[in-house]
């Protein structure tokens, strides 16, 4: 009722609740560590063609990253927490405290053919991690999810990944379109 009276008034483009969000699950199949999406998304043709470049900056606004990831030492730019709205420069903590963000940081980014760990989509790229909750459980409001993707978008990052479920408000395509604008793609987990 308070939302439909609002809208009458003209004055907004949407009202609706900040939802409390969460990670989209990972499964614990035994296999599942064997990354079979390399080959579902013919990754391996890709890197026949490109395996990244250092200079392109990817954010994930996620639970935060594992900073010691033998994988992702050296693509690490500063981050942000948009739980605290506190740059990572600033004492923003951007550590993983749910595991999430990590697995995320390395689909998109970990370092491959390195004899090491796993192999990310991009292979040489720079990450800048946005930890959007201070809750182990995972759980992050969309008003943190939304200001982390921009904040992102503002330094530097061209794509921002959320996988957080909430994609269907409005209020994440208007931020799309907001960084669309600010020439960053906003990639929300469906």
């Amino acid at each position: 009722t308070f939302a439909r009276q609002l809208m009458a008034t003209g004055d907004y483009e949407y009202v609706e609740p900040d939802w409390m969000c969460y990670p989209t699950k990972i499964p614990n199949d035994p296999l599942y560590s064997q990354q079979w999406h390399h080959p579902k998304m013919n990754c391996p043709g890709a890197w026949d063609l490109y395996t990244g470049n250092a200079f392109q900056i990817a954010a994930f606004v996620d639970t935060g990253i594992d900073s010691d990831h033998e994988d992702h030492i050296g693509h690490m730019l500063l981050g942000y927490n948009s739980a605290d709205r506190l740059p990572e420069a600033n004492g923003g903590q951007v550590e993983d405290i749910n595991g999430h963000g990590t697995w995320v940081a390395g689909c998109i980014g970990a370092t491959g053919n390195n004899g090491k760990g796993l192999a990310g989509v991009n292979w040489d790229i720079s990450l800048i991690p946005v930890r959007a909750t201070n809750s182990s459980s995972g759980g992050a409001n969309m008003a943190d999810l939304l200001d982390g993707a921009l904040w992102a978008a503002q330094n530097g990052a061209k794509t921002v990944s959320v996988s957080y479920t909430g994609v269907q408000t409005s209020s994440v395509g208007s931020t799309g379109t907001t960084m669309k604008n600010m020439d960053a793609l906003l990639i929300w987990a469906a």
